[in-house]
């Protein structure tokens, strides 16, 4: 399960417990509150990958697919 965090000046964060235990923040910058969860929505079924090894059709294109405004570092 992950979860939108807001930061000062609209900002926002991921926040998430990876398969191993650990809480990760991943800080998304300023964007809307719907962007923010349609972006936790997509954490949340990496996570459900990772843990059954299975990635669906839709998701991988999402991950192959360059965002102007997501871009992972």
């Amino acid at each position: 399960m992950a979860s939108v965090s807001n930061d000062p000046g609209r900002c926002k964060r991921i926040l998430f417990v990876d398969p191993q235990g650990n809480r990760p923040a991943n800080r998304l910058g300023k964007m809307s509150k719907e962007y923010a969860s349609s972006i936790k929505v997509r954490v949340e079924q990496l996570l459900t990958a990772k843990i059954t090894g299975v990635i669906d059709r839709d998701l991988s294109l999402w991950v192959r697919t360059p965002s102007e405004t997501l871009s992972l570092r």
